[in-house]
């Protein structure tokens, strides 16, 4: 009895996982999203780059950040408080790619990155923070 229940709950816990990969995966990591990530990141290095005494002159900076379904972050969960208060295990390892060259020979090229975070999440629904807001 203690067993199918346990299955029944693991069951339900990957279904709320698996929604909430499909959730960020669409609003944070979809192709829109990812332009206007490509075009701040290219913003922001040419920016950063350019205050360097080392650096005369950023010739490009080409950023790939393609919305690939199957390597959307994966969550696990570390601990359930409260509605309003849960502690999560984030890996991520997307295939994005940042190429700059900064000169007639020098290229840098970063093509693989991977996060793999504890996260702590607090939120709360307008429902329950109605009173809290101004």
């Amino acid at each position: 009895m203690a067993e199918k229940r346990l299955r029944i709950v693991e069951g339900r816990l990957n279904e709320w996982r698996v929604a909430a990969r499909q959730v960020l995966n669409v609003l944070a990591l979809g192709p829109r999203s990812n332009e206007k990530y490509k075009r701040e990141v290219a913003d922001n290095l040419n920016r950063i780059l350019l205050k360097l005494e080392q650096v005369q002159q950023v010739h490009y900076i080409n950023c790939s950040f393609p919305a690939i379904e199957a390597q959307a972050p994966d969550f696990e969960m570390l601990s359930w408080d409260s509605l309003s208060s849960s502690s999560w295990f984030v890996r991520w390892s997307p295939s994005w790619s940042v190429e700059v060259s900064l000169g007639y020979v020098a290229l840098a090229r970063v093509s693989t990155a991977r996060a793999m975070q504890r996260a702590r999440m607090a939120y709360c629904t307008l429902l329950l923070c109605s009173s809290k807001r101004p």
